[in-house]
């Protein structure tokens, strides 16, 4: 079953075990010509109000994957929308838990988080359900959610909106879910989850220098400021945590030496390979020239090359890896997810097409000398060689290096100029090799009348 399925059969069962209404269920998508699924939602219907369980997967609303968020919305007042620590702001004084779940990329932790969500609710809703009862607390609940708009729009745009009446209803709804946004941003990585992470005196000095606070954040900084503490967490909400979550999917910092070192380690039989490849293609394209040169140079780039797909197969075993794992099967070779397959299909389609471009321009930057031209790289990522006669040669420059900021640069490569004065800097073929160029081919063009001189820039 998928974890969006069973996310709806645990919805229902919230609903059996708190006795009302089955929820409706609602896709969270992006993009407007071909919307892509990003997660779902589940909705409660109360007496006066509505409650919505997220289950964002992916997406800019969800700050870190598969995060589980509750949310309120009062019937008469359909475009304010209030998370669930706005409503324990004024239901409950001293209710500092975390109830948002990251990473919940199992069932087993997603039944762990909807028993919590279930106990939370049991209390929660009639306690809800006794302060809607009270009007003049009703009312400073929705002014105070007003007002933490208006501060967070820099303008009175309830009251404006009011005042165009359903003109612009579609337009402050995408606003006020900007808002919204700000909400779940604050308790998966900014404020909040400081504050739930035990970092205490950072969330304090951020809280405190915050341009913006929700209700709750204002409850929060109180809280700080008398030198509160952030209660203990679940072992719900430690699984679900960024931390625990980055770790179970290999994002974290071990996760990221884990791919370097894989990747690392097959680079280096690549690199033979790669080695392989390259001086074949150089013997094939340059067999029948007098002279190559350009070989040594190219070869230190093939490491890097060879990276690009040894990271592919990184990837790819990695994740199956992670697939064994999750499944605690031994199946060497588990299936993939179709959308995992899919991204390392393209990826390997990309990561080939590049390996093999860079591969082709190293062997057209090596310089091959026949008996009256030579072909040599104009460009620095060349795909293709230009031809020059030696007729049209003045001299060769063995050139000593450059001149940077009125420094001078020490770094020996070979310069042709030609009788019109231009120049082809043969750099990219002779940067290691401009000793070995000057003794092998002194007597070649010397039969050519071409003088090899010593210059120190040119």
């Amino acid at each position: 079953m998928e974890l969006n399925e069973y996310f709806a059969s645990l919805s229902r069962e919230i609903g059996v075990k708190l006795k009302i209404d089955s929820p409706s269920f609602k896709s969270l998508t992006t993009g407007r010509k071909n919307p892509t699924k990003t997660g779902v939602v589940a909705t409660y219907r109360k007496d006066g109000y509505s409650f919505s369980i997220f289950y964002i997967e992916r997406g800019k609303e969800a700050y870190a994957q598969q995060t589980i968020w509750l949310s309120f919305v009062l019937d008469n007042e359909p475009l304010l929308v209030f998370s669930v620590y706005d409503i324990l702001t004024f239901c409950r004084e001293n209710d500092f838990n975390c109830y948002t779940y990251t990473y919940v990329d199992s069932q087993e932790l997603m039944r762990s988080c909807f028993e919590e969500i279930t106990t939370l609710l049991a209390t929660l809703l009639p306690e809800l359900d006794d302060f809607l009862q009270d009007g003049v607390q009703k009312n400073k609940l929705i002014s105070a959610q007003k007002e933490k708009i208006n501060s967070y729009f820099g303008s009175s745009v309830l009251e404006q909106s009011e005042m165009l009446g359903g003109k612009v209803d579609k337009l402050m709804a995408m606003m006020l879910y900007n808002f919204f946004q700000y909400q779940i941003e604050s308790a998966v990585v900014g404020n909040q989850a400081l504050f739930y992470a035990h970092k205490e005196e950072k969330a304090l000095k951020r809280l405190s220098r915050s341009k913006y606070r929700s209700i709750y954040e204002d409850k929060l900084l109180e809280h700080l400021s008398n030198g509160g503490t952030a209660p203990e967490i679940s072992e719900a909400v430690q699984n679900a945590s960024a931390a625990k979550g980055s770790s179970r999917h290999g994002t974290d910092a071990k996760g990221a030496l884990r791919l370097f070192l894989t990747t690392f380690l097959l680079a280096i039989p690549l690199t033979a390979v790669f080695t392989v490849i390259f001086v074949g293609l150089v013997y094939l394209v340059s067999h029948d020239g007098v002279f190559v040169f350009g070989i040594k140079e190219n070869l230190v780039f093939l490491p890097f090359y060879a990276f690009l797909p040894g990271l592919v197969i990184s990837l790819n075993l990695i994740s199956r890896r992670k697939i064994r794992r999750k499944n605690k099967t031994e199946i060497n070779n588990p299936e993939l997810p179709p959308k995992t397959k899919a991204l390392l299909k393209y990826f390997t389609i990309t990561v080939e097409a590049i390996a093999i471009a860079l591969l082709w321009s190293s062997v057209n930057s090596t310089t091959t000398f026949y008996n009256n031209s030579f072909l040599y790289s104009a460009e620095s990522l060349p795909f293709s060689r230009e031809e020059c006669k030696y007729s049209s040669i003045d001299y060769i420059a063995v050139v000593d290096g450059y001149y940077y900021d009125d420094n001078f640069i020490e770094d020996k490569h070979i310069v042709f100029v030609t009788k019109s004065g231009a120049k082809i800097d043969l750099y990219d073929s002779t940067f290691f090799s401009a000793k070995e160029f000057e003794k092998k081919t002194t007597a070649f063009f010397a039969e050519k009348d071409i003088e090899i001189k010593h210059v120190k820039a040119l």
